[in-house]
């Protein structure tokens, strides 16, 4: 089994302008390359190659998917709460999470795990829609799941030890970008944050945060 990395970096790097991804995720060689060189031909055709083609197909899959919610909801509680601390730096954990719209969205997970998730988003874009009426769109830019069995009882709920990750859905709005490009962007974004690096190599997450290219 290769690793995602190793397959984005044959398709995006080492055939680069070589071959091309469709809107149906699947990819082929550009018309216009009919002679391919043998060492790139070896590359494309080989089980690395080919088995990094499917990786990257799912992962192209993904970038439809994303977190936002509403910034007000007429009916009740937003999906979402505010907390005035990160839990890292919050010496009573269990304060942050103590108001109203906090509440809501702990019992709002809690009553469905199966199918919700709760995570922190952090650095917030809060995008402007105009359509009938005009709303405001909450978008977190960085996201880390809780672990869901620190949050129901007496528990104070606690982040897990993924490495952060981004928001495809704020990062498309942001940038525009097609879903191709946004491979690209995501990819190289999550390099220079250093989000690919080895566990053992990975910044702490209010490093992320201050970093230029996310700020």
């Amino acid at each position: 089994m290769i690793s995602t990395r190793r397959g984005q970096s044959i398709l995006y790097y080492q055939l680069s302008g070589i071959v091309t991804q469709d809107n149906n995720y699947c990819w082929s060689v550009n018309p216009a390359q009919e002679v391919i060189p043998e060492i790139v031909r070896e590359v494309y055709d080989s089980p690395l190659a080919k088995l990094s083609s499917y990786y990257l197909e799912c992962l192209s899959k993904d970038m439809d998917s994303g977190i936002s919610c509403y910034a007000s909801n007429r009916y009740g509680s937003p999906d979402y709460g505010q907390l005035s601390k990160l839990p890292q730096f919050s010496d009573a954990t269990n304060d942050i999470y103590n108001n109203q719209d906090a509440r809501n969205a702990l019992r709002k997970v809690l009553g469905d795990k199966n199918r919700l998730v709760l995570q922190l988003g952090y650095l917030v874009n809060l995008r402007k829609v105009v359509a009938r009426t005009e709303f405001y769109v909450v978008e977190p830019l960085l996201l880390i799941p809780y672990v869901t069995e620190t949050l129901g009882g007496n528990n104070s709920p606690t982040l897990s030890n993924e490495i952060p990750h981004l928001n495809y859905e704020a990062i498309s709005k942001i940038t525009g970008l097609d879903k191709n490009e946004l491979f690209e962007e995501v990819f190289s974004l999550s390099e220079e944050l250093g989000l690919n690096n080895p566990i053992e190599d990975q910044p702490e997450f209010e490093e992320i945060a201050s970093r230029p290219q996310i700020a």
